[in-house]
């Protein structure tokens, strides 16, 4: 557990999410804005094969419920319990996301900073409707958050069963790479299409849903996303697979900057193996086509790189 939540949450009883917390007011002037779409607003795309669920409000007080150990994952700015949405007499499972208040030079807790981001990424993710990218369902007030990490909001996401790409692939090795790697592109495309950078894009920010509809991969944690129109300063947590222009605090996030990314995730995906600095070798077995977007997506010109709907429509030639 990140030091920041001061004392295990182990003994904390499973509770009914919300009943318990008082009015939000620390978020209350963000949630406006939060919930409002980026221009122009994504359009939804193939809607039978994302998690939407008709009628479910944005408010999901008094829907959830949360099983506080084992976490489904814990990274720098987030803890990720696993629960269950309840809407209409029927259970959904969940992914319940609780920021972790940022902390400035010196130690103290930036509670209107940390506010200001869970919007942008609530904002971000309930804009994107595309079944390669994780379908957020809305926002609740977590005990836990409350007791550990005052009073912003918790996430309430879909759960992919497949857990994380890197795993899933190391315990079924037989899986075709290629369509997995085409998910993350068409996800990153859409995107990218409606001006919206992930800014953290790397294998373990890739997840496996497994549906009746197959297996495919959905990109995960906007919290480190953009508007183009917007302040796009990078806020990623992942150096190793940043772009080199990037790898300062006070960098700009571009489309351009997640291709670079894509390019070490698509290595990782289709190699089995982590991609970092130094590391860049085409193994015996891979394709020479994949070999070469990958080269094309990593050069170290942002401008000499290849847009994603050059890489969707490159990937579409080798399927064909």
């Amino acid at each position: 557990m990140d030091e920041q939540t001061d004392k295990p949450v182990d003994n904390v009883p499973i509770a009914r999410l919300s009943e318990m917390s008082p009015t939000p007011t620390l978020f209350l002037p963000h949630q406006q804005w939060a919930l409002t779409n980026p221009t122009p607003n994504p359009e939804a795309r193939h809607s039978e094969m994302w998690d939407q669920i008709p009628g479910l409000p944005t408010d999901l007080k008094g829907k959830v419920t949360i099983t506080l150990s084992p976490v489904l994952g814990v990274g720098g700015n987030a803890v990720v319990y696993e629960g269950q949405l309840n809407f209409n007499g029927v259970s959904h499972a969940v992914a319940v996301k609780v920021a972790f208040i940022k902390r400035d030079v010196n130690g103290s807790l930036l509670k209107e900073e940390t506010a200001r981001s869970v919007a942008r990424e609530m904002r971000i993710s309930r804009a994107l409707q595309h079944p390669n990218i994780i379908h957020c369902y809305g926002m609740c007030y977590d005990p836990v958050a409350l007791q550990l990490f005052s009073t912003i909001p918790a996430l309430v996401f879909a759960q992919c069963s497949g857990k994380g790409a890197m795993k899933y692939l190391s315990n079924n090795p037989s899986t075709k790479r290629l369509p997995l790697v085409t998910g993350v592109v068409d996800g990153l495309a859409y995107m990218h299409e409606f001006g919206i950078i992930h800014g953290d894009l790397n294998p373990r920010n890739v997840l496996i849903k497994i549906d009746e509809s197959g297996i495919r991969a959905v990109l995960n944690d906007f919290g480190s996303s953009a508007i183009v129109s917007e302040d796009t300063t990078w806020l990623g947590d992942d150096i190793d697979y940043s772009a080199p222009e990037i790898k300062t605090k006070e960098s700009q996030v571009t489309t351009m900057s997640d291709i670079y990314s894509l390019a070490l995730t698509i290595l990782a995906i289709v190699s089995d193996k982590p991609a970092f600095d130094g590391d860049y070798v085409k193994a015996p077995e891979m394709d020479d086509s994949m070999w070469k977007c990958i080269v094309a997506c990593w050069a170290q010109t942002p401008e000499a790189r290849w847009t994603a709907s050059q890489v969707v429509s490159f990937l579409a030639q080798m399927k064909a």
